[in-house]
């Protein structure tokens, strides 16, 4: 019944965040199909319909959809952030910078604790004011990004961010200390991931140890 139309496209919406994170893509796929036909303005769904087409590396599928949420919900920040960051790695630069000032500005009318769309919106314009050769701004950036509650992998990218600003304003003493924090972050992140003995490392230090032993030169 239409009256029954939000809970249900309420719950659709929520099975699809689960399919996509659980990458059941092609279910993912046809439930927001189904939501769409019946709902064509759902800003929600186009933006899940987004990041699927992101996950299939169909990137002009992707922008359309990040744009049609924008249409259908101009105050909501994730199409916004996730389009700006689309636009930077098409190396659409000039684009990217337009969707992250338009951001900003709903950021700032909306003023609160910090949350995703803040975060993801300073590491793109940190990434944004480096490609533009604007190096005092990416680190001003990245100076910001160390206040926010910022999960492992985003610390990361700010770190090495920060790392690559400092290269290339020639500050090679402190580029280096950036790139080894940036190195040690993912090292952890990497051993998490990686519980217990690594069959692969395992096999690259027994090879190690017979080219010391003089197996190479016995051949």
């Amino acid at each position: 019944a239409p009256r029954d139309r939000p809970q249900r496209h309420a719950h659709w919406i929520a099975a699809c965040r689960l399919l996509l994170d659980g990458r059941k893509l092609r279910r993912a796929r046809l439930l927001l199909e189904r939501l769409l036909a019946e709902e064509v303005d759902h800003a929600e769904a186009w933006v899940l319909r987004g990041r699927l087409y992101l996950v299939l590396a169909k990137d002009d599928e992707a922008e359309t959809s990040f744009r049609r949420a924008i249409a259908c919900a101009p105050s909501l920040r994730e199409p916004r952030w996730r389009l700006a960051c689309l636009l930077e790695e098409r190396n659409r630069i000039a684009e990217a910078r337009e969707v992250v000032d338009a951001l900003r500005q709903i950021l700032h009318d909306d003023s609160g604790d910090a949350d995703e769309a803040e975060i993801q919106t300073r590491l793109i314009a940190c990434r944004l004011a480096r490609r533009e050769k604007r190096l005092d701004a990416a680190l001003a950036e990245a100076d910001q990004l160390e206040h926010l509650p910022l999960s492992d992998e985003q610390r990361l990218l700010a770190t090495f961010e920060r790392a690559r600003a400092l290269d290339l304003l020639d500050r090679p003493d402190a580029a280096i200390t950036a790139f080894e924090s940036g190195n040690a972050q993912l090292r952890r992140i990497w051993t998490r991931s990686q519980p217990g003995p690594n069959r692969f490392l395992a096999e690259v230090d027994e090879l190690l140890a017979l080219v010391r032993q003089g197996w190479l030169d016995r051949w």
